[in-house]
């Protein structure tokens, strides 16, 4: 079997056990085929699934979604993803909820609204205006805007979205990086998912139809061009 794939696996040499699931990983999903595998911890099913579903997915312009279940798996998703990042030009966008990231720590509902009222301020000049003046007189105008979504309207984000596809970047680092300039990692995410070819998030976002149809439209495809891991 042809194995290009290899092209995206580390520098080093690859397991016998994990050119075998990768040959049939490979075989699978150009038969559109579902995988289902395990191994010991350190046997390579990582790289093993991720490789093949690379290849693939640049041939048939798809984009893959990595589902894990808790921290300690997407810490290793992220891990086994820098190394693959080494050898290839792939962007790879790591995603937590709104919940997690927000930097003003206040509950999702409350965080909707303000950004609603955030673009509506951005969108009306007079509005805008009056928000600009309160701001500069401290008259506390936060109860009616968020700060930091304001900061990633009033620019371009394109420092970001460099910084964010030249590594793997953790949800930590997205969110110091963030907060540095004073600004919303979660929001600058969901501007970014489009440029992504791997997103690794929460399974909850592809379990729950409404959510995994949200992340679908910023990924700008379909469920059908979708490998899943």
């Amino acid at each position: 079997m042809n194995k290009d794939y290899l092209k995206y696996f580390p520098e080093y040499q690859p397991y016998p056990t994990q050119i075998a699931a990768m040959d049939t990983i490979q075989e699978a999903l150009i038969k559109k085929q579902i995988v289902l595998f395990e191994g010991a911890c350190g046997t390579g099913k990582t790289l093993s699934a991720l490789v093949p579903s690379l290849h693939i997915a640049k041939q048939e312009r798809k984009k893959i979604i990595i589902a894990t279940y808790n921290h300690q798996q997407m810490g290793q998703f992220i891990a086994e993803a820098r190394e693959i990042k080494k050898k290839s030009d792939v962007k790879i966008l790591v995603l937590k909820g709104r919940e997690s990231t927000c930097p003003k720590n206040i509950d999702p509902d409350r965080c909707s609204d303000l950004i609603k009222k955030t673009r509506h301020l951005e969108n009306d000049e007079e509005e805008s205006l009056e928000l600009d003046i309160e701001i500069e007189t401290e008259k506390n105008p936060k109860n009616r805007y968020c700060e930091y979504f304001l900061q990633i309207l009033k620019g371009n984000n394109d420092d970001f979205r460099s910084w964010l596809f030249s590594g793997v970047r953790s949800p930590d680092e997205i969110e110091k990086w963030a907060l540095k300039k004073n600004s919303c990692g979660y929001e600058l995410l969901k501007r970014s998912m489009k440029e992504a070819d791997v997103l690794i998030c929460d399974y909850n976002y592809v379990l729950n139809e409404s959510i995994r149809n949200k992340i679908l439209e910023r990924l700008n495809t379909s469920l059908s061009n979708i490998i899943l891991i």
